[in-house]
């Protein structure tokens, strides 16, 4: 089985290189043209290399006193949709529910501030980049600082 290199006799690529392979690292739209005595042969590609894993991470503290720094806890996401993140007392109470994850959560319940403590939150997410979307939960704890 002859490999390209045989049957091809001339490459030129995007970046004027002339070898037989051309190592991509950034995203961008590549094109190769290949000839041989009997004619010649283009294509071009758009490579994206974005990671389109999911992934959800969180701080362990938080302080809501409205100095604008760390006032409200949010998980950071990518490549996720149909979030939903839920955040409990020690008790099992759900103080918060939310659908956006930079929405975050501001230390209250029913409009009063809840005590210094931990809380444990879970968030639920699909896959964005995957046909239906994988279901995945993470859960961890937050610090509420007062």
């Amino acid at each position: 089985d002859p490999g390209i290199d045989s049957m091809f006799h001339h490459f030129l690529w995007s970046d004027q290189s002339t070898g037989t392979m051309l190592a991509v690292s950034d995203s961008g739209e590549y094109w190769l043209w290949v000839t041989n005595p009997c004619g010649e042969m283009s294509d071009t590609i758009m490579i994206s290399t974005r990671n389109c894993n999911p992934a959800v991470a969180a701080p362990n503290a938080f302080t809501p006193n409205a100095d604008g720094k760390n006032d409200i806890f949010a998980l950071k996401a990518e490549n996720i949709s149909d979030f939903t993140l839920f955040i409990y007392d020690r008790w099992g109470t759900m103080v918060f529910e939310g659908k956006d994850p930079g929405q975050g959560w501001d230390g209250n319940y029913k409009g009063q501030p809840c005590p210094a403590g931990t809380y444990l939150w879970v968030a639920a997410y699909r896959d964005a980049e995957t046909s239906g979307g994988h279901s995945n939960k993470v859960k961890g704890a937050v610090v509420l600082l007062r």
